[in-house]
């Protein structure tokens, strides 16, 4: 399924949790996310998600602001949002990524955006990213190309990391988290900002 407009993910089942408290979103999102459908997270809602949501290459998802937001359930223990294979053409754009950190229990594995593989043309415009145990947004692939290396060819722009990494990631073995990390030479931010996280921001 491909449309050019983003629908607003009520109309595919789900339901805010102001609307229904702790109605689980995964794996409607998950099924939209897989199936191409471009998505609007509507302005003034929160959506939990109980698992990793899935991104594919053209994944289209955009909000109407910091008040639209997608929330991991309590007790998830995962990332918001995660590939394990390389993706490119992504955009996300306008909406809250929230970790819940502290209704999780897991010291690593739950960032709230976590590519792996060599992913490239990730355009991430206005998102903020919060309370994640790990780092906010993570470009991660063994560097053998530092120009077309991990976050090839993408550009981060406007958006805030915060509040990210934690003391049971560092428990963990890991270095403690924060908003930003990742990348190589043709990955762009631009305008982004780090506040209240475990390390300095950006790794």
């Amino acid at each position: 399924v491909s449309t050019s407009i983003n629908v607003d993910i009520r109309y595919l089942g789900c339901k805010a949790h102001e609307d229904q408290p702790n109605f689980d979103n995964y794996t409607l999102l998950s099924n939209a996310i897989t199936q191409g459908i471009p998505l609007l997270v509507p302005l003034g809602k929160t959506f939990l998600s109980d698992g990793a949501l899935p991104v594919i290459t053209g994944t289209r998802i955009s909000g109407g602001g910091q008040s639209s937001s997608i929330k991991l359930a309590d007790g998830a223990n995962t990332h918001v949002f995660y590939s394990a294979t390389a993706v490119t053409d992504v955009r996300m754009a306008s909406f809250k990524i929230d970790g819940n950190k502290a209704n999780q229990t897991a010291g690593t594995n739950a960032r709230g955006i976590y590519l792996l593989g060599n992913s490239g043309r990730i355009f991430l415009d206005d998102l903020r990213i919060e309370d994640v145990l790990d780092h906010g947004v993570f470009f991660s692939a063994t560097v053998t190309d530092w120009v077309n290396g991990p976050g090839f060819d993408s550009v981060v722009s406007r958006c805030i990391g915060k509040n990210c990494g934690s003391s049971a990631h560092t428990t963990a073995g890991g270095a403690g988290g924060t908003a930003f990390a990742g990348g190589c030479l043709s990955t762009r931010w631009l305008g982004c900002t780090g506040r209240g996280n475990r390390l300095n921001g950006f790794k």
